[in-house]
């Protein structure tokens, strides 16, 4: 039904009626006037402002499950056309005893309730908005409880919102560093994956990733060993240290060579073609174990790339490098 029709039909002397109507339209000026001057009636009137100032805190979070969509929609629909603010609901009750005040000629009474629904909402009104509402000849002395109260809440409120900001900050942190590791997990073999390693067979175990280089290349790189069906695949993860400067286009290949052919044997390498500063990539080397597979071998490894310069628009000349790596012990 609409309850705006239906309040132009209804007798006004049916207040109650009347109250039930304006509050499925958010007219709380309106509503709390018949609670408080024609009813006389406190205890509807708190009831009211509980219930809508609850309903606000539970806006924020999600509907209520108590209330159909529908019916929480429309009453927002006419908050926002009647320029209600549900937050405010015990502003409207303080003003509703102002004017009630007013019109019976008895600022005492009004500013009776005014300190007594301060005293006792504290934590529900804002202390700005309530400054703004206060009769002019009213003298603030009468509300220091009510500050006190107020200062001592929005402290409280301040110290756990510090907390959970911590707490989140800390939960972020240890998210992200489970990301990275489970990234790290995955990405230790993105490629092996692939169709050209899908003949390899199943993968059987890996290592952990284990620094090869020592430090003086322009290049980080770390080795992970994948023992998949009959094969070792060496991964290796190259890291580029250049952060800043001029564009380098960097061509790597890994080139592995055993002592002995009998335990292990190159049998296929990938490449990679392009690596941008600061950036990271894999190659590997795909080894096929010998007869002798039990024993252990060494495994020597050199790194060889290109640094193409990028300086102006203009392409500069290549810079042919090789570097020797720790070697790898093949179990």
């Amino acid at each position: 039904y609409n309850p705006v029709k239906l309040l132009a039909i209804i007798p006004s002397d049916f207040l109650i009626e009347h109250a039930l109507l304006l509050s499925r339209t958010g007219r709380h000026t309106e509503l709390l006037d018949i609670y408080v001057s024609k009813l006389n009636d406190k205890r509807l009137a708190e009831e009211y402002c509980d219930e809508v100032w609850k309903r606000n805190r539970v806006k924020k979070y999600g509907l209520r499950e108590d209330l159909p969509f529908a019916e929480e929609t429309s009453v927002q629909t006419e908050n926002a056309k009647n320029g209600s603010d549900d937050a405010d609901i015990y502003l409207y009750l303080i003003k509703a005893y102002l004017l009630r005040a007013e019109r019976e000629s008895n600022v005492g009474m009004g500013i009776t309730e005014l300190v007594s629904i301060l005293d006792r909402f504290y934590d529900r009104v804002n202390p700005l908005k309530v400054l703004a509402i206060l009769p002019e000849d009213m003298p603030l002395t009468m509300l220091n409880r009510f500050f006190s109260s107020s200062i001592r809440f929005h402290k409280s409120q301040l110290r756990q919102s510090q907390i959970v900001h911590n707490l989140c900050r800390a939960d972020f942190v240890n998210v992200k560093c489970e990301l990275l590791q489970l990234q790290s997990n995955a990405s230790c073999m993105p490629e092996l994956l692939a169709n050209s390693f899908s003949d390899l067979g199943t993968l059987k175990r890996s290592s952990r990733p284990f620094e090869i280089s020592d430090g003086s290349t322009d290049l980080s790189v770390a080795c992970i060993k994948h023992l998949i069906g009959s094969h070792i695949v060496l991964q290796f993860n190259i890291t580029s240290r250049h952060k800043q400067g001029s564009v380098r286009m960097v061509r790597l290949k890994v080139f592995c060579e055993s002592n002995d052919v009998n335990v292990v044997s190159v049998e296929a390498e990938r490449t990679l073609q392009t690596l941008h500063p600061g950036g990271t990539g894999n190659c590997y080397t795909i080894l096929s174990r010998g007869q002798s597979s039990g024993t252990s071998a060494s495994i020597s490894c050199e790194l060889r790339y290109g640094i193409i310069s990028l300086q102006g628009g203009s392409r500069n000349k290549e810079f042919e490098e090789e570097f020797p790596l720790e070697d790898v012990e093949i179990g």
